[in-house]
């Protein structure tokens, strides 16, 4: 994966991968669990930037960590879909992801570049760019893959927005055509 912060900053898988080593190596005396596999996530927030936040959100997204995604937003959090609707809340998203991984069990993102503003009121936002993917209820019939954008914003630790731009058409064609399965 290759992850672009700013026009200038670029951080390459392996910088990452040091990164993420460095995070977990505090809480973990040398252990070495994935992201996905951290149970507490509270714990590894103290010890990360905001990327390593975003990061660590996107990665919980991929992993279907449903509570691992409640940790990183905040209680306030705000997600808004394609078409503009907003659900604010940090149980009402829990809930929200919970579903969305019911009818998308494969759902994945894939992220090829970032963009970081600077910091700003203790808050930074990112623009992202990549791809989206899963099928309807896992039916390989019913699949789709898309380009996607994300929009981010991260204070204290917590992802505060999460805004996602994309053509769904897709993704109802495969819902509409599936309801029966």
């Amino acid at each position: 994966m290759r992850v672009r912060f700013g026009s200038t900053r670029q951080i390459t898988g392996s910088k990452l991968q040091r990164n993420e080593s460095r995070v977990k190596s505090k809480l973990t005396s040398g252990r070495q669990p994935t992201f996905a596999n951290l149970r507490n996530v509270r714990k590894l927030r103290m010890f990360m930037d905001d990327r390593e936040t975003l990061l660590a959100f996107i990665r919980s997204i991929n992993a279907h960590d449903v509570e691992g995604l409640g940790e990183l937003m905040s209680e306030g959090h705000v997600f808004i879909d394609a078409h503009g609707n907003e659900v604010q809340g940090r149980k009402k998203m829990i809930a929200g992801w919970r579903g969305y991984f019911e009818w998308f069990p494969d759902y994945w993102i894939e992220v090829k570049e970032v963009f970081a503003s600077e910091t700003l009121e203790g808050a930074q936002t990112f623009a992202m760019f990549g791809l989206a993917g899963g099928s309807f209820k896992g039916n390989s019939g019913a699949s789709w893959r898309l380009p996607a954008a994300w929009k981010a914003i991260v204070k204290d630790g917590r992802v505060v927005l999460w805004q996602v731009f994309a053509d769904t058409k897709i993704p109802f064609e495969a819902i509409e055509g599936n309801r029966g399965g």
